[in-house]
């Protein structure tokens, strides 16, 4: 699985500021090596916001973005936080999205994203299972 800290600590260059970068955004970046986190996250909220802006970083993008770039970006954050086999692992046993959420380390925000942004093969392969569970 994707680990956001360790893809910030090879990235030497970038800084992480935990400070929130406006009142109505909780993270932010500046396309280059800063990015700026709300304290006030806890463990989970603050590991998917940093992948969420890591990719951005990645693109290079500055400022606030499109809304179609923003939902490409999340999906992508949330595609390297759940692998397709972490989430058929947890799956069968969460009782909740909550649940699920909380299992996999991740927002349930993330997790919506990621189930809404499934591919043909995964849903076939997540359907398959649930008919083989007994």
């Amino acid at each position: 699985m994707w680990n956001p800290w360790h893809t910030l600590k090879s990235r030497g260059d970038v800084r992480v500021h935990w400070v929130r970068p406006h009142p109505l955004i909780p993270a932010a970046t500046d396309g280059v090596e800063r990015i700026w986190i709300d304290p006030r996250a806890n463990q989970i909220e603050r590991r998917c916001l940093l992948a969420h802006e890591l990719i951005h970083l990645e693109l290079s993008h500055r400022g606030c973005q499109p809304s179609a770039v923003e939902r490409l970006v999340r999906a992508e954050a949330a595609h390297r936080l759940v692998t397709t086999d972490v989430l058929v692992a947890h799956l069968p046993w969460a009782r909740s999205s909550f649940e699920l959420a909380e299992e996999l380390s991740v927002t349930e925000l993330v997790l919506k994203d990621r189930l809404a942004t499934l591919t043909p093969s995964e849903h076939l392969y997540i359907s398959t299972l649930e008919h083989q569970t007994p």
